[in-house]
């Protein structure tokens, strides 16, 4: 039957947000958001944190955190994960949105032990490339509620990981928000998605209006088959 909890922390502590993935040997792995006092000095930041339920119904032994120590001065919220067998070892994928930078955008950890090898510092990569590109007008812009998924090519061994989300860059006026998507393949076979092998941002729902007043669009979802088709839904008010 089920067993109730997954989180180890105080039962003060809000934890929200989760999310699930499971392999093909039958594992399960759990993210969610977590506002647990990481390293003690008497601020709760959110921060990912995740477990893992092995085939057997075996938790692993205690929550692990994904993202990147946090700071009170950030919050990381509404991840999604994705899980694939790659060569007999589970590589993991994990997104979420982040404000370290002043807005929110989209950063990436992952996994490629078959377990949740998210311990080393610094090993979050940003996903969006806001910030980065030459619209200096969305520098200050959101970029929130990311989902991930995964397909396998060169017979199953190189993952490729799609990556869509809510953003804000295009906002004026009566426009709000757009769905943007990217994808990441691993280019040197070792199963880890550089920054640098995510594509330019693309847009992904038309910017349709009527009178003058656009649509907003938001929540997205993301499905990919065999061949690489990338199937994006959202909601928005039109």
């Amino acid at each position: 039957g089920f067993t109730p909890g997954v989180g180890d922390s105080s039962a003060n502590i809000p934890e929200r947000f989760p999310a699930i993935a499971t392999d093909d040997q039958g594992n399960a792995f759990i993210t969610w958001s977590d506002e647990r006092d990481i390293d003690g000095d008497g601020t709760f930041p959110f921060s990912i944190w995740g477990n893992m339920i092995y085939q057997f119904g075996n938790f692993w032994a205690s929550d692990f955190q994904v993202s990147d120590e946090g700071s009170s001065a950030f919050t990381e919220n509404h991840s999604s994960i994705t899980a694939e067998v790659i060569n007999n070892t589970v590589h993991i994928y994990v997104v979420w949105e982040d404000d370290r930078s002043g807005d929110y955008d989209i950063w990436l950890d992952q996994s490629t032990d078959g377990s949740f090898s998210f311990f080393s510092p610094s090993t979050d990569i940003r996903v969006d490339d806001t910030d980065t590109n030459t619209i200096s007008t969305d520098n200050t812009s959101d970029q929130t509620h990311p989902k991930v998924a995964i397909r396998m090519v060169n017979q199953y061994t190189v993952p490729e990981v799609f990556v869509v989300w809510r953003d804000t860059r295009n906002q004026t006026g009566t426009r709000i928000s757009d769905i943007y998507f990217t994808k990441g393949t691993d280019s040197n076979g070792d199963g880890t998605i550089k920054a640098t092998e995510f594509s330019t941002n693309v847009q992904v729902n038309q910017s349709l209006s009527t009178s003058g007043i656009y649509y907003t669009a938001e929540q997205p979802d993301i499905a990919v088959d065999n061949s690489g088709n990338a199937y994006v839904v959202w909601r928005d008010n039109r």
